[in-house]
């Protein structure tokens, strides 16, 4: 839950860092050989195929933390 929060927030901050350049996926000016866009964009997708935030936390208070629903 918090790998893919903290992996989609490292990657908002990494085109935020690259600027201009971070979208470009191919040429001279690409960055890390144009991976930069499809880390990004596989960062966001990560939150929800291990489940939503959400529901995640909801699962941690109900059983492990015996909490109601």
């Amino acid at each position: 839950m918090l790998g893919s929060e903290t992996d989609q927030h490292l990657q908002e901050l990494a085109l935020d860092v690259f600027g201009a350049y971070g979208p470009i996926v191919s040429g001279t000016h690409a960055i890390e050989g144009g991976d930069r866009p499809r880390a990004y964009l596989y960062s966001r997708s990560e939150t929800i195929m291990g489940g939503t935030s959400e529901i995640q936390r909801s699962l941690i208070a109900q059983r492990l933390l015996g909490l109601p629903r």
